[in-house]
Parts: structure tokens; C-alpha cells; sequence
């Protein structure tokens, strides 16, 4: 897959939990499987148009953001765990809800976007 394209695969996927958080499911929002609140799924959108801004640059910035998004996200799961505790749910930073299988998930997506900017950046060196 190509740098743009799993740019573009990233946007997508944040455009898309960010959207879904404001339509009302089992699965992305208030009172669903992974908690959401407002400010939750404008991130989510947020990500999103930086995912794009950055598919519109040079492919070592692309690469460069996938690697400190990655590793942020990461960051954003581990807060969580502490900021919860033995907590079902929380106000991460005071404002942003989330619950304990949020933080899996943020964990899940930080790996895998730090992967793809490593798989990448290995990938473009080997070119």
C-alpha cells in the first residue's frame, strides 16, 4: 500500500467514528460499546482532516505524522487507563468521555498507526 493511500485509509477510518459517534448505535457514542461524547467524536474528526492535509504533503511528512499520531495515540490509551482507574467511564482532560475499552482501542489504533509509518518509512528506504 502506498503512503497516500494508507494516508487516506487513516482519514477515512477517523472521519468515519467521528461521523458515526454523532448518529445513535451500539457501537460509537454516548451510552454505546466504545463511549463518546461531543468533544470525543470532533476529535475524531479533527484526525481526520489532518490525516488529509497531510495525504496533500510530501511522503516523509506523511510518514513522519503517522509516526508521532502513532505514538501520541498510544499516549492517549495509557492516559486513559490512569485517568479511569478502577472506573467504568471518564472525563479524560475534563472534557472528552471515554471508557475502558476506549483506551484497548486507542492502544490498538496508536500501534497500528505507528506501525504503518514504520512499514512505510522502511519500505521508502528500501526503494
Amino acid at each position: 500500500m502506498s503512503v497516500k493511500n494508507t494516508s487516506l485509509f487513516w482519514a477515512i477510518a477517523f472521519v468515519a467514528a467521528g461521523i458515526i459517534g454523532f448518529v445513535p448505535n451500539p457501537v460509537v457514542g454516548s451510552g454505546a460499546l466504545f463511549e463518546t461524547n461531543f468533544a470525543h467524536n470532533m476529535v475524531h474528526i479533527v484526525t481526520a482532516i489532518a490525516f488529509f492535509v497531510f495525504m496533500l504533503k510530501e511522503e516523509a511528512s506523511q510518514i513522519l505524522f503517522m509516526k508521532v499520531f502513532g505514538i501520541t495515540y498510544l499516549g492517549v490509551g495509557v492516559l486513559g487507563f490512569i485517568w479511569l482507574g478502577g472506573a467504568a467511564e471518564a472525563m479524560l482532560l475534563g472534557f472528552i468521555r471515554i471508557n475502558f475499552l476506549d483506551n484497548f482501542l486507542h492502544i490498538a489504533l496508536g500501534g497500528g498507526i505507528l506501525a504503518s509509518g514504520m512499514l512505510l518509512s522502511k519500505k521508502r528506504l528500501e526503494a
